[in-house]
């Protein structure tokens, strides 16, 4: 008991002595020691907090509902997951699951009336690359391409036009491929929407890079 009492002892000597370094410290430089404790007041608000992790990058997107170019790009990004791959017959594994969020719901409805309504090539080459990643091997996703947003294969159809980048026709020839496989209604509405004549003029015509040929 009582080598008990003498380390107690001890302990309450020592935190005595460290309260009084600290408050002639504070004594002796108000200035230094006013300044150490607003920088003690932002870091507990978060002001140097590190870079929001990808989850929560993902919780961000899913919150905002303007569809800027920068807003697309974000939902592209989100369901590649980092699949940068040429040629993508098949989704990987975590854009499977990403095609059953929200970015696959009211952004890709959002994306079908943006494509038709947007004068911009950069925005909508963004918005057919949301629409080929949320159709590729989902039949439910391929069947709103001619049912939520009149004149969607024809606005599709346009990038393929011989002005456009080599991006937005390769985004064009892309979408134009998977949306027609294994749906007759699809299929038709871009045919009749020109597609073969431009994708057959990008093959002839285009010093195509090896992206755009592939797809077209």
């Amino acid at each position: 008991l009582k080598m008990g009492s003498m380390s107690s002892s001890k302990k309450e000597f020592s935190l005595q002595r460290v309260k009084n370094h600290l408050a002639n410290f504070a004594r002796g430089r108000p200035i230094l020691t006013l300044f150490l404790g607003l920088l003690l007041v932002i870091y507990s608000l978060g002001f140097f907090s590190s870079s929001p992790s990808r989850q929560e990058k993902e919780m961000i997107l899913m919150q905002s509902k303007d569809l800027s170019l920068e807003t697309l790009k974000d939902v592209a990004e989100y369901l590649l997951a980092g699949d940068m791959s040429l040629v993508r017959p098949g989704p990987s594994d975590t854009t499977w699951e990403r095609q059953t969020s929200d970015a696959c719901g009211s952004y890709l409805d959002q994306a079908y009336q943006i494509l038709t309504t947007s004068k911009s090539e950069h925005i909508k080459t963004e918005a057919v690359q949301v629409i080929t990643l949320c159709t590729t091997d989902r039949p439910k996703n391929r069947a709103r391409l001619t049912t939520v947003v009149k004149d969607v294969p024809t606005a599709i159809v346009s990038l393929l036009a011989p002005s456009s980048s080599y991006t937005s026709k390769s985004a064009a020839a892309e979408c134009i491929w998977i949306s027609s496989f294994s749906s007759r209604t699809n299929f038709d509405a871009l045919v009749e929407a020109g597609a073969v004549e431009r994708l057959s003029n990008v093959i002839i015509n285009d010093e195509c890079k090896k992206d755009t040929c592939f797809v077209a």
